[in-house]
């Protein structure tokens, strides 16, 4: 009787175990603000506790950006003159998956704007930038309003391939027709 509690235990622990493993692939929904993607992730603050806020999702800029009002939450903003730099969380969460942002050392932050601020005319306060992107296989589903992000090798992509360049400005540019 002893072996079957003991078997039935080592099952139940082993299933719990699976059940905690954090996603590897998550799909959350997209907000289009100025035709840029936009979604909500979860920031780890510093005292344990998390937040909540836009983030841009950024595949044209190699930069970490937020708001003065989230680089506070992270310790101090420096200024000089028009340009100011904060120390970036170290991670996101994005539907329950934590995105490292280890590549960031140091993140832009604008000055002379509004606190809570980060693009004006737009509701980011943060942005996901292209480094953080291309370390994950990436879905943009613009006509289901969906990002998906995940491990590499863990993303299905449907569609077809098509050939891709990159242009002068590092631009991506796709042949395609409007018809």
């Amino acid at each position: 009787m002893k072996v079957v509690r003991i078997v039935i235990a080592v099952v139940v622990f082993a299933l719990s175990a699976f059940a905690q493993a954090p996603p590897n692939t998550v799909t959350v929904p997209i907000t289009l603000d100025h035709n840029r993607i936009v979604i909500d992730v979860y920031l780890p603050l510093p005292d344990g506790t998390r937040k909540r806020v836009r983030a841009w999702v950024d595949t044209g800029n190699p930069d970490m950006m937020m708001s003065q009002r989230i680089a506070s939450l992270f310790g101090s903003v420096s200024c000089d003159g028009q340009v100011c730099k904060a120390t970036p969380p170290r991670d996101v969460e994005i539907g329950g998956m934590k995105i490292s942002l280890s590549d960031a050392h140091s993140a832009h932050v604008p000055a002379g704007v509004p606190n809570d601020v980060m693009v004006p005319g737009m509701s980011p306060e943060i942005n996901l930038p292209a480094p953080v992107l291309r370390a994950h296989d990436v879905v943009f589903d613009y006509p289901n309003r969906q990002f998906t992000i995940g491990e590499p090798g863990t993303v299905p992509f449907k569609g077809k391939p098509s050939k891709a360049q990159i242009s002068s400005l590092g631009l991506i540019e796709i042949a395609s027709q409007i018809g």
